[in-house]
C-alpha cells in the first residue's frame, strides 16, 4: 500500500489503515471504488470527506447525521447490521453526504441514504431508506 495519496483537492495525504474504510458494493454510481480515506481536514471540520484511493479525484463531503438533524436515527434492518458486522446500531458512524449548491449559497444534506461505517472494522455501507420520511436535500444553509 501507498503511504501517501496524491490529490488536485488535498494534495498529498498520508495514509493509514486506520483511515481506510473498505466498501464492498461501493457507493451507488460508483460501484466499482470500495475503498476509501476518511479524511477531516481540520480547517474544515465538523465535515470530512470520503476519498476514493481508486481515483483521488473522486470525493464526497460528508458530515455526523446527527449534526443535520439532532434526533436522526434511521431504521436498519438486521440485514444491514449483519453487513457491517454490528448488531447495535449505536456502534455505527452514520454520515450524510452533502452537496454544495451554486457556490455554496445552498448546502444539502442526504438523510434518506446515510453512510454507514463500522469505526472498528472500518467497513461502511450507504443504504437507502426506502420508506423514509427523510429528505435527499435536507437544507442546512440557504434552505
Amino acid at each position: 500500500m501507498a503511504t501517501t495519496l496524491e490529490s488536485r483537492r488535498f494534495g498529498s495525504v498520508p495514509l493509514t489503515e486506520e483511515a481506510i474504510v473498505r466498501f464492498s458494493e461501493g457507493l451507488p454510481g460508483f460501484e466499482e471504488l470500495r475503498e476509501f480515506l476518511l479524511l477531516g481536514p481540520p480547517d474544515l471540520a465538523p465535515v470530512q470527506f470520503l476519498v476514493s484511493l481508486e481515483d483521488p479525484e473522486i470525493s464526497f463531503p460528508i458530515l455526523a447525521a446527527q449534526l443535520c438533524l439532532s434526533d436522526y436515527a434511521p431504521d436498519l434492518d438486521g440485514a444491514e447490521l449483519r453487513a457491517l458486522g454490528v448488531s447495535d446500531p449505536s456502534a455505527l458512524a452514520v454520515y450524510a453526504i452533502l452537496t454544495f449548491h451554486h457556490e455554496c449559497e445552498r448546502v444539502t444534506a442526504n438523510l434518506r441514504a446515510p453512510v454507514l461505517i463500522n469505526p472498528s472494522a472500518r467497513v461502511g455501507r450507504q443504504v437507502t431508506l426506502g420508506d423514509s420520511t427523510h429528505s435527499l436535500r435536507h437544507a442546512l444553509v440557504g434552505g
